[in-house]
């Protein structure tokens, strides 16, 4: 009986240090922030958008004539100018926080951009050009939209969160 009570004991210990991990990533005030909430909702909205050209190009590049391979080749386009979006963002914007707002904006009217410059297009010529817009915005939003949401979710509460991990993997 008295190792019932023992392993009773330990459990509800883990139980409580998990329910404090729940408190600490599930921060409700974040949510009461209207600073974080356009930050969540933009990056949702971004989410479903960035699929649309994906679905969008092989069908309307097949309607206009072009073959498979040259739809596929909008597709690596906008996988190169992503990475060149990344690396150019994080190199130009560096460590200060107005200059990657000012990115984080500017990629979303890029983007928007982009996404009219699909819906017109009547040549090759503009379906490059759209999915080079495409791709250097989706490579900005993404690389500074997990900056802000480290900013935002894990600046204090990360390492918080860790260590009760561990140290809920190192009782069990």
């Amino acid at each position: 009986m008295p190792r019932y009570n023992d392993d009773w004991n330990i459990l509800s210990e883990n139980w409580f240090m998990l329910k404090e991990i729940k408190d600490a990533m599930w921060d409700k005030t974040l949510f009461r922030s209207t600073r974080c909430l356009s930050v969540i909702l933009s990056c949702m909205a971004f989410g479903f958008c960035d699929t649309v050209p994906f679905l969008f190009i092989p069908t309307k590049a097949s309607r206009m004539g072009f073959s498979l391979e040259l739809s596929a080749m909008l597709i690596s386009i906008i996988g190169f100018t992503s990475i060149s979006g990344r690396i150019g963002v994080g190199v130009l914007s560096g460590r200060s926080r107005r200059i990657r707002f000012v990115f984080f904006v500017l990629a979303f009217v890029i983007c928007s951009v982009s996404m009219a410059l699909y819906a017109l297009a009547n040549s090759y010529l503009v379906f490059i050009m759209g999915s080079c817009l495409f791709g250097v915005s989706t490579g900005m939003i993404s690389y500074i939209s997990r900056i802000k949401e480290f900013n935002f979710f894990c600046k204090v509460t990360f390492i918080v969160v860790i260590s009760k991990i561990l140290s809920v993997l190192t009782c069990v």
